[in-house]
């Protein structure tokens, strides 16, 4: 079986507990059976930021997940795109974490593998990490552009579901049941219907 990883980004709205998903995002969350992986992740990811100087003083924080997904199979095809049965390909990956303490060094704990975004209330880029830690909130060296355009636009549109596809830069987004694509290119994002890319672009 080949296993190949890609970018998903999973965009997961919340306030320090519970999320918000629409029809289409809750549906890929049990198709890919990571529902109480991303309850697990949360509750990771909360107690890195009340371990944050900073972060732990603010309310209303949001987390914006971007899962590490790999596909099953031989590449995937334009009609697999078309037709929206691509989603059905992916599986989620994982990243292991050993505690510190020395007794208990033999003991690993299983995260899903992300890049997740720490937002405030606004909307505004904060902290960016994974599991094992959150990176520094300001100044923000280890933030990229696409980093900050990218969460601005989760914000704005609402988005249930994102994920980069082998190209960097490449964002297939869906909310509620339609799917479009955003491209970054040195002047910003260009926005395609998923017919229009997969026509233009792939």
């Amino acid at each position: 079986m080949i296993f190949k990883r890609i970018f998903l980004t999973l965009t997961i709205t919340t306030c320090l507990g519970g999320y918000i998903s629409a029809q289409k995002g809750k549906e890929m969350i049990d198709v890919w059976s990571i529902r109480q992986d991303i309850y697990t992740l949360e509750n990771r990811i909360t107690s890195l930021i009340k371990k944050d100087p900073v972060l732990s003083k603010m309310q209303g924080l949001q987390q914006f997940h971007v899962f590490w997904l790999g596909y099953v199979g031989d590449s995937i095809k334009k009609s697999e795109y078309l037709d929206s049965s691509f989603l059905y390909k992916l599986r989620p990956t994982y990243c292991n974490l050993s505690p510190r303490h020395s007794l208990k060094k033999k003991q690993k704990y299983l995260y899903l593998a992300t890049m997740t975004y720490i937002c405030d209330s606004n909307g505004r880029l904060l902290a960016k990490g994974d599991a094992r830690r959150l990176y520094a909130w300001e100044p923000i060296t280890y933030m990229c552009d696409y980093d900050v355009a990218i969460v601005k636009m989760f914000s704005k549109r609402k988005i249930d579901v994102s994920f980069m596809g082998e190209r960097l830069g490449v964002y297939f987004m869906i909310k509620d049941e339609d799917i479009w694509v955003l491209d970054y290119i040195k002047d910003g994002y260009k926005e395609y219907s998923l017919e229009e890319f997969v026509n233009c672009c792939l």
